[in-house]
Parts: structure tokens; sequence; C-alpha cells
């Protein structure tokens, strides 16, 4: 803020007798003196705040492309993530429940039509099809596709071949 130290130019010129021309004179090229002097030093400290205030500008420009740089890399990162769970996630305990009972369901359906089916060998056959060492490894994405596997090879009797010969 701009402060000048001497009298406002009215309440000096009361003091001078207006006769005295060469004191007003004297007067006004040293009140002009003192204004450019204070006006100068503001001039340099605004030209110095004005630099400070560049410098933080680009500083803050840098930040805010590092900000959207970070942020783009989490975005990748989470979408990566999310992809990585979907694939590893498996069966949820419902589905396991709807597959075991649709196994329990096999087993006595074959012990009924006297073609006697284990559970293991139902279990085995199943995560030898899908490539998992244990069922619930499967994932949950892929239970339809399960239980119709599971239809397809031990409910739906196999499509008959022609005569060869």
């Amino acid at each position: 803020m701009l402060s000048i130290s001497f009298l406002p130019f009215h309440q000096l010129m009361q003091s001078i007798p207006s006769t005295d021309a060469v004191a007003v004179m004297s007067l006004l090229e040293e009140h002009i003196r003192v204004l450019e002097e204070q006006l100068g030093m503001q001039g340099e400290k605004l030209d110095a705040m004005h630099h400070d205030i560049r410098w933080m500008m680009s500083q803050l420009v840098y930040m805010v492309q590092g900000t959207d740089l970070v942020l783009e890399s989490v975005q990748g990162q989470s979408q990566r993530i999310g992809k990585v769970e979907e694939k590893t996630q498996g069966l949820s305990p419902m589905h396991q429940r709807l597959i075991s009972g649709k196994v329990s369901a096999i087993v006595k359906s074959s012990t009924m039509t006297g073609m006697k089916i284990d559970y293991q060998t139902i279990f085995w056959k199943l995560n030898g099809h899908f490539h998992v060492a244990k069922y619930s490894q499967i994932t949950d994405d892929r239970f339809e596709e399960v239980m119709r596997w599971l239809d397809q090879t031990f409910f739906e009797p196999p499509a008959q071949q022609g005569k060869l010969f």
C-alpha cells in the first residue's frame, strides 16, 4: 500500500505565501521527487510480486498436470484391478450350493437308473472340463455355463451316431 510521508499538497500550499513562486516551484519539485521515489520503490515491489506470482502459477500448472497424470494412472490401475478381481473371483457361496445341489440330483438320478455315478467322478470331470483344482475356483460369471455343462453331460442322452456300415 502506498504511504506518502508528507502533508497533502493543499496543506503545503497554504503554508507558503502565494507571492513566493520560487518556494512553490521548489516545493512542487520536491513533492514530485518524493512521489517518484515512492512509486519507483512500489513499482520494484510490484515487479517482484508479479515475478513471484508468475512462478507460483507455473508451479501450480506443473502440480495440476502431475495430479492429472496420477489420476489417470490410478484410474487405469483401478480398471486393471477390477478385471483381475473379476477373473480371480470364484463362485459365490449361493452358486456353489446350487451346483452342489445339481450334483446331488445327478447322483440320485444315476442311482435310480442303475448307472451309479458318484460325487467324486462328477467333480473330477467338472474340474477337468473347467481347468481348475476345485470347482469353487471357477469364476462366478461362468455359473450358467457350469449348470448347462452338468445338464448336457449327465442328463441329456448322448447324440446317437448314424450307422457306419
